[in-house]
């Protein structure tokens, strides 16, 4: 009987430690998918400007005499922004190459409120138009930016499975709105899902979450890490949706900085008051640069 239920204590402690190896194994592989993901040429790490643009007609190009200058090995002069309200054209000068969707371009709509924003590319540089609150931005990504070659690693914290937090999801009351601050100082407005209840070193907590698409909620969250080992505007993760009772769990190991982090180019958006803690959450990403 002894030996029956010493074997099964080996088997249990085999099992478990299979367990946390595979769940290390998982973690990891995210953080190179995650660094991947980065370096690829449409990720954060290409991001090469972001210029607001103005009402009325702004020229751009490598010259110090445009409006939006661009990086010094682009043409000195590519074209103009014509800006009148929500609506957005370009015009290209003769003899640049400037195409979208495999067609060339002297002339075009790049963004209107009726159609999705166009890319359009010239040489290893593409750029399209985003709508922030009620400003115009020119988001600008170079493929050849010396940030890709750069980055090798993203400092993280131990990969501690304690840190994968139980969660309960308690959905929002309809109609239920906040607004959010972003580095650039606008505000803009969501509509969270719900809120995700769990407990952290014996203490409850409570934070929004947002549409993170069809599997995911996205949480945005703050903690006494922040502007000391993390990242000072907060961090991001994803967490799978609920299940039928409502069930689900926050990987923290899995929590990484925003794009503000890595880039000056990006409009992060910064955590809701909810959502910030004086706990430290030692997991997922550390500081990187000095962003």
């Amino acid at each position: 009987m002894f030996c029956c239920q010493l074997y099964s204590s080996y088997v249990l402690a085999q099992e478990s430690a299979t367990d946390a190896s595979s769940y290390q194994e998982e973690v990891r592989h995210w953080h190179q998918d995650r660094l991947n993901r980065l370096k690829s040429p449409d990720g954060w790490l290409s991001l090469a400007g972001l210029f607001w643009i103005s009402e009325g007609s702004s020229t751009f190009g490598s010259s110090d005499e445009n409006n939006i200058i661009f990086p010094k090995d682009a043409p000195e002069q590519i074209g103009t922004f014509h800006r009148r309200g929500d609506s957005i054209w370009m015009e290209v000068q003769p003899g640049i190459d400037v195409h979208s969707e495999g067609k060339s371009i002297t002339n075009s709509s790049i963004f209107s409120p009726e159609q999705e924003p166009l890319i359009f590319e010239h040489d290893h540089l593409n750029w399209l138009v985003m709508k922030r609150s009620d400003r115009f931005a020119l988001r600008l990504r170079d493929r050849s930016n010396p940030a890709i070659s750069e980055l090798d690693t993203i400092p993280h914290y131990p990969i501690n499975p304690d840190w994968r937090i139980n969660a309960t999801f308690h959905p929002a009351d309809s109609g239920f709105v906040i607004f959010l601050d972003d580095v650039q100082g606008l505000k803009r407005e969501y509509y969270p899902e719900g809120s995700l209840r769990f407990n952290i070193q014996g203490k409850h907590h409570q934070m929004l979450v947002l549409d993170g698409g069809r599997d995911q909620y996205f949480l945005i969250f703050g903690d006494g890490t922040n502007g000391v080992e993390t990242y000072g505007g907060g961090r991001y993760v994803y967490t799978p949706r609920a299940d039928e009772h409502g069930q689900t769990f926050i990987d923290f190991n899995k929590a990484y900085n925003p794009p503000c982090a890595f880039t000056d180019y990006a409009t992060c958006l910064l955590p809701p008051v909810q959502n910030k803690t004086e706990i430290l959450i030692e997991a997922g990403e550390l500081s990187y640069g000095d962003h």
